[in-house]
């Protein structure tokens, strides 16, 4: 589980997919990444 504050992440839309369903959770503050693939 992940607890998120405002302001402490960007959600984007990984413009390199070929799908368009790929979409990046990267945080402020630390090097973290999470990558989503929506089917």
């Amino acid at each position: 589980d992940l607890i998120i504050f405002p302001d402490d992440c960007e959600f984007k839309h990984v413009p390199q997919c070929k799908t368009g369903r790929v979409y990046l959770l990267r945080f402020k503050l630390s090097s973290k990444k999470f990558f989503f693939w929506l089917q």
